[in-house]
């Protein structure tokens, strides 16, 4: 594995505005071949004993620590769930579906050795990544080639080097091949970061990093968003191609330029086009109204096509590779939530949640003739679901969802179910899981990949510890669904 670390700084360069919708202000300098405080990038430090250092290594799993004691973690549950041996723990009996469970030097069960893929004639291939993923935050998978790009944020440590500083984040990158071998892992230095996003381009790819001011600050009004330029191995290549003080919503890859997607002050959605460096070409309004919610968009045959919920109506918009906007489509329904979509061929596929029963819905459209068709019940009752909507990827031109139920905390249990259906909303096998993990996944992606759909997520860590202890030992999985 070739690890690389690239050095982004943030010192503002030369301005220039971009709109009335953000300014480009804080141009990265090209500084892929600085050097770089490697300590920003190292490994996530080892947890503490939940128990205190006297405690851990005695042999005895003890189920109580004083408060006041200044070894002990201040996240941790102030207990342990094993101590030198594991007793009757067992990965399956964590609800894995195997693996080899490990008691940490925390005195804490360390998952990262148990299997968390799930078992379907459907599921071609499942891997957690070769790769420093503990304390991720979010996660982006691009497709390029027969390579796939992986990018994810991660909580970084604190000065000494002993524990976790959330505040100071980072974002690293992997090159995976088709088997998910990682060729490539790279770590750049990104003060704040905190959300990505990966498109695939030309000439390799662009990075989008949702960041909190320079400051430090946790609100809304310091979050900046950067677009940065890599190479086909994730060096960085040229200095950041804008950075807007808003929210980023999409970026989306075409052969002809890239679409970024964005708010601007009030309900206002902003496009513009970038190029291969990340500078903007043009720049248009796209919506005047949106939901808060997070919208999609994809690029098929000339053509950027977003989709959202506004006041309860699922809308679509079409946007030419000139900036020209329209014209817009509705599926005029009641209660839709979480509306997203795909394209295959001259084929619209966009699908949403009706927030009253859970039920997923799915109406079409083509491309040229613009003519919607009603929605059709796929998926009966989520269950538990808390409003999330399916994300969905077409594959060999039927339609692979990916759709989580149960509650958001990582009390509850949270599951991943995959939903296959050909284009006519007809269901191809039962649902299924693809992972058996007793934690929460967050950061899913589904992207197609050949004639496949490829998915990944951020596992949820250690099922019995604490909020620090979960952070820990977090990964990254990916699973490819064929049909």
């Amino acid at each position: 594995m070739d690890a690389g670390i690239d050095s982004v700084a943030t010192d503002p360069g030369d301005a220039a505005v971009l709109g009335d919708a953000g300014t480009v202000d804080a141009a990265i300098p090209d500084n892929s071949s600085a050097v770089m405080d490697v300590a920003q990038c190292l490994p996530v430090p080892t947890l503490k004993p939940g128990c205190g250092a006297e405690r851990c290594g005695n042999g005895v799993v003890d189920g109580f620590c004083p408060v006041n004691d200044p070894e002990a973690d201040r996240e941790s549950f102030r207990s342990e769930t094993c101590d030198t041996d594991l007793g009757a723990g067992s990965c399956s009996g964590l609800g894995y579906s195997g693996g080899e469970l490990v008691c940490g030097s925390w005195c804490g069960y360390d998952v990262r050795g148990c299997n968390p893929c799930g078992e379907h004639e459907l599921i071609h291939a499942c891997k957690v990544l070769d790769v420093e993923a503990s304390a991720a935050h979010d996660l982006a998978v691009a497709v390029r080639g027969d390579r796939i790009g992986v990018a994810w944020t991660q909580y970084g440590p604190d000065g000494a080097g002993e524990d976790l500083n959330h505040t100071e984040q980072y974002v690293r990158f992997a090159l995976v091949d088709e088997s998910f071998n990682v060729e490539v892992e790279r770590c750049l230095a990104i003060p704040f970061a905190r959300w990505v996003n990966l498109v695939p381009t030309e000439n390799g790819w662009l990075l989008g990093v949702v960041s909190f001011g320079d400051d430090g600050g946790t609100f809304y009004d310091t979050l900046k968003f950067q677009v940065i330029p890599l190479d086909p191995v994730g060096q960085v290549v040229g200095p950041a191609g804008m950075t807007i003080h808003s929210h980023l919503r999409a970026l989306v890859a075409s052969p002809h330029g890239n679409l970024l997607l964005w708010h601007a002050p009030g309900s206002e959605l902003r496009g513009a086009l970038l190029d291969d460096a990340g500078a903007p070409l043009w720049e248009t309004t796209v919506l005047n109204s949106l939901s808060h919610e997070e919208l999609d968009a994809t690029y098929a045959d000339g053509k950027f096509v977003v989709v959202d919920r506004v006041n309860s109506e699922v809308t679509l918009t079409i946007v030419s590779l000139d900036g020209e906007v329209g014209p817009e489509l509705v599926w005029p329904v009641e209660r839709a939530s979480r509306a997203r979509l795909a394209i295959y061929g001259q084929r619209i596929f966009v699908t949403w949640v009706d927030a009253l029963n859970n039920d997923v819905y799915q109406g079409s459209t083509d491309l040229d003739e613009q003519v919607i068709t009603a929605g059709v019940r796929i998926v009966e009752g989520l269950g538990r679901s808390y409003g999330f909507s399916p994300l969905v990827a077409t594959a060999n031109g039927n339609i692979v969802l990916l759709t989580r139920s149960g509650w958001r905390y990582p009390r509850v249990s949270t599951e991943l179910e995959v939903a296959p259906v050909d284009v006519n909303g007809v269901a191809l096998s039962d649902v299924f899981l693809p992972r058996h993990d007793p934690l929460p996944a967050f950061g899913m992606n589904v992207n197609a990949f050949r004639d496949c759909a490829l998915l990944g997520w951020i596992a949820g860590g250690v099922p019995s510890g604490g909020a620090l202890e979960r952070d820990f030992t977090r990964r990254i999985q990916l699973v490819r669904i064929c049909l």
